[in-house]
């Protein structure tokens, strides 16, 4: 008997069923005790009847029997894929955000090694920090204290500052003084060098200066005296008088 609509309480087919147009299940629940499914769409649609703003998670979940389910989901409140277990992959292309457990170039310690004027080295995996302790390459300067109360010392700098030789330069250590009679030396590290006066000289020390200062002469002392053109002429330091009056007698 052929019609368009079928009603019963439930449909048994021992045998094949094919279903030449559309298939529509408006029951809750869709069970297929099949080994092998195949389908024909290259996309699968899930929660399909969702028309609003989105409030589901989506996707596959594998039933292990004793074992837990594992899940592949869409999680939709971080909008994000969420597996339950593991994901091993050979590659991967995309951005990646979070921590890893190894890293391939990390996975053999690499030496990290300082070289030139100061040399040093330090292994490093990534696992915590490294101490490198340089030492300084060797300028071929001897080290010691150079200098001394009769040498100074003298130094060789290179481009790039440094020292790289050191010698010593001598000194004198008296300081020899002579006058019109008489020479003498003075020591540079502790002597004293004095000026002494004469008659009708005098010498001061005023802010670090000598000062020789003549002496005003007077009938007991010799010094600088003035001269009056009146009675006196003076001509390249000689004195003569103009003339002398004899008095009357």
């Amino acid at each position: 008997m052929a019609t368009d609509d079928l009603t019963a309480t439930a449909v048994y087919a021992s045998g094949n069923v094919i279903v030449q147009g559309n298939l529509t299940v408006n029951g809750t629940t869709t069970t297929v005790n099949s080994n092998e499914v195949s389908i024909g769409d290259a996309i699968l649609l899930l929660n399909a009847d969702e028309t609003g703003t989105p409030s589901q998670n989506a996707g596959l979940e594998i039933e292990r029997g004793t074992a837990t389910n594992v899940q592949f989901i869409w999680d939709e409140v971080n909008d994000r894929w969420y597996t339950s277990n593991n994901i091993n992959a050979n590659s991967f292309i995309g951005s990646l955000t979070g921590n890893a457990d190894t890293a391939t170039a990390l996975a053999t310690a690499r030496t990290i090694t300082i070289d030139g004027d100061s040399d040093g080295s330090a292994d490093f995996d990534g696992s915590s920090n490294i101490l490198i302790t340089t030492t300084l390459a060797n300028s071929g300067v001897t080290a010691g204290t150079y200098g001394s109360a009769t040498a100074i010392p003298t130094f060789t700098v290179d481009s790039k500052g440094r020292i790289t030789n050191v010698a010593t330069s001598s000194i004198d250590t008296n300081l020899d003084i002579a006058a019109d009679t008489g020479t003498d030396t003075v020591a540079l590290d502790g002597g004293t060098l004095t000026f002494a006066g004469g008659e009708g000289v005098n010498t001061s020390i005023v802010n670090g200066e000598v000062v020789i200062a003549a002496e005003v002469a007077s009938y007991t002392n010799k010094g600088v005296a003035a001269f009056s053109n009146t009675d006196f002429t003076v001509t390249n330091g000689q004195v003569s008088i103009n003339e002398i009056d004899g008095g009357s007698y």
